[in-house]
């Protein structure tokens, strides 16, 4: 048991007896044997010569190793430089207390730090504030002085900067061998002509101070010295020069022990890392029957290869092809295959006009009898037009204005008993019925009874592309971006340009025999450049230069368009206080935008406060005066 146990514990790191060394954060690596330093060059020199002796006596000829010993001294691996400066610190207005220190010039940090010997040989006390700590190792909490008004020097005295809040920190790195000195710069001579400015290594001087990035003129480069390939390179600061990189001479050192990955080939030639399985199924692919030759076998097999460390088998060869779809959104599969009923059947009559099919599913063949279904409903539809006689006339009106304009005609009765492929649609019951019915060409499909909205979009697509390149691609855009089924909207700079593109996406539908009409603006140069049948109903008549203009709705927005502002409309009349006439009230201001979100979700609130509801319900009328700058 571990309470039995009686030898001490003690950790190899500091002979603490109240931790383990594997506790150490910063655990220095155990020196490797001195054969495998440096290739051998810092062996017992007795113990070496003794060895070339031996060998030499028995006719083996000697192995003479050169390595970077001048540089590199005997340090593993190699030595490289960084951005190390010794200066000169000091507080503000007390240059004569100088202290001459190492500084670590690091990008990486956002904050700059101090050991505590720097905070006591300058006598900087204060109080300690905690702070996290976020560095290779991890993130961990810690608290340290601040220190201000600190000043940092080039030792010649030319160059001098205010430093930024100093934070004390005793995790800054101390590797002294990556200090440059001169020996380094003579060893390079691209860099030898800066070796004299290069102070010489001060081994009882410590790196006490690091500098964040937020000191640019201690970070920018005033001159620079460049080597070929791998050599390092040389950076002038305003605190010195400073070499950077590996300055092992010619890549001397290099590492004794060398690792590979165990690699397999897979039976088509793949390359894996993996052992490959003994159990696989080998699948001959068929070939026709006209293959009696070679060449034909080739050409129906998909040949697989690997060639230049690339496995190639054909199946990723489109995998960054670029189209013009890439930027849309990805379609289902009924989009998919509706879009290709659209792209084969919708074509255009001997007027301009577009002829689409029906989007059946499936080939449709035969369509249920529901003309007593229709002739129910539209007995209903007659008691209701009899009670409204206002809503009959505009009906009345309405589908006769259909039928005038051509978009609806009747099916002879002869050809409805000599085909089985027509469906009766009951009769729309309202004010303005929203789809006409139209007839449909004999070749694509047997009858239209309503027209689809995403047809109809697609059909005005189609005319915006065929458009484009005689009316512009500005049209295309317009019609494509901008509108929200047959509504739509667009802001431009000047009246000119706004007039040039209606005018010219006008002449574009009207390819298609569709017109653009209901023109409204704010500007009343562009309502004027169009004659009154294409205004918006409510600017026909109007006199657009003395004349109030209406409030136009687009999309569910009242568009003020004398100030050019959004605004609001709210319904009159008195509303119970129930959980339909609540929603009733909330549901009639519609709000896409948001822009009253924090009124109507007032309204919702719990049924014992009735007094509240109410006083909420009258102050509605307040937003009509409320106006939105577009």
């Amino acid at each position: 048991m571990a309470k039995d146990c009686k030898l001490p514990v003690i950790c190899t790191e500091c002979e603490s007896d109240k931790h383990l060394a594997a506790l150490h954060v910063e655990r220095k690596p155990k020196p490797k044997d001195p054969e495998e330093v440096q290739g051998g060059e810092q062996r017992n020199g007795q113990q070496d010569d003794t060895d070339k002796m031996d060998k030499q006596q028995n006719g083996e000829p000697s192995r003479i190793t050169t390595t970077c010993t001048e540089i590199c001294g005997d340090k593993p691996g190699g030595r490289s430089c960084s951005k190390i400066c010794l200066a000169n610190i000091y507080v503000n207005q007390h240059s004569d207390r100088k202290v001459k220190a190492y500084v670590l010039i690091d990008d990486q940090s956002n904050c700059s730090f101090a050991k505590p010997q720097l905070f006591d040989i300058l006598n900087m006390d204060g109080e300690s504030f905690p702070y996290t700590l976020r560095t290779r190792v991890g993130t961990m909490q810690t608290e340290g002085r601040h220190a201000k008004g600190l000043v940092i020097e080039s030792l010649d005295g030319h160059k001098r900067h205010q430093l930024p809040t100093i934070t004390e920190c005793n995790a800054i790195p101390v590797n002294k061998d990556e200090i440059p000195t001169p020996d380094i710069a003579m060893a390079h001579p691209y860099l030898r002509q800066i070796a004299d400015q290069i102070p010489e290594a001060q081994r009882d001087t410590d790196i006490l101070l690091l500098i964040e990035r937020n000191v640019p003129p201690l970070h920018k480069v005033r001159e620079s010295r460049n080597g070929r390939g791998n050599l390092p390179w040389a950076q002038r600061l305003d605190l010195g020069w400073v070499i950077l990189g590996n300055t092992c001479l010619d890549g001397v050192h290099k590492p004794n022990d060398l690792s590979s990955f165990k690699t397999h080939l897979l039976h088509n030639g793949r390359p894996s890392i993996f052992e490959p399985c003994s159990n696989v199924f080998h699948v001959d692919k068929a070939t026709p029957a006209h293959a009696d030759s070679r060449e034909s076998v080739n050409e129906f097999r998909r040949k697989e290869s690997f060639s230049q460390g690339k496995f190639e088998d054909g199946l990723a060869s489109k995998v960054f092809e670029r189209t013009e779809l890439d930027n849309r959104p990805g379609y289902s599969v009924e989009d998919r295959k509706f879009i290709e009923i659209m792209d084969t059947g919708m074509k255009k009559n001997e007027t301009g006009s577009w002829i689409a099919p029906l989007p059946f599913r499936n080939d449709v063949t035969h369509l249920p009898n529901s003309r007593e279904e229709a002739f129910k409903r539209l007995k209903f539809t007659r008691k209701t037009l009899d009670r409204k006689p206002d809503m009959k006339k505009h009906y009345f009106a309405f589908m006769q204005k259909i039928l005038d304009n051509g978009h609806a005609e009747s099916v002879p009765p002869s050809e409805v008993r000599r085909t089985s492929r027509f469906f009766t649609i009951p009769v729309v019951q309202g004010e303005r019925p929203r789809w006409g019915s139209c007839r449909i060409s004999n070749e694509s499909a047997p009858l239209w009874k309503y027209v689809a909205t995403v047809v109809a979009t697609l059909g005005l697509r189609k005319t915006a592309q065929d458009g484009e390149a005689q009316f512009g691609s500005d049209a295309r855009e317009f019609v494509e971006r901008d509108f929200y089924v047959d509504d739509g909207l667009k802001s431009l700079p000047g009246s000119k340009q706004s007039i040039d593109l209606l005018q010219r996406t006008q002449g574009m539908l009207a390819t298609a025999n569709l017109r653009l009409h209901k023109i409204a603006s704010n500007d009343a140069n562009v309502t004027q450049a169009f004659p009154s049948e294409d205004r918006a109903s409510e600017l026909c008549n109007l006199d657009l230069n003395n004349d109030t203009k209406p409030i136009q709705w687009s999309l569910g927005v009242y568009w003020d368009l004398e100030t050019d502002t959004f605004t609001f409309k709210v319904s009159e009349g008195n509303k119970p206080f129930t959980r339909r006439g609540v929603l009733s009230v909330i549901n009639s201001l519609f709000d896409p935008l948001g822009i009253v979100s924090a009124v109507i979700i007032k309204g919702k609130i719990p049924e014992e406060h009735n007094a509240a509801w109410m006083e909420w319900y009258q102050s509605l009328s307040s937003l009509q005066h409320l106006k939105i700058p577009r």
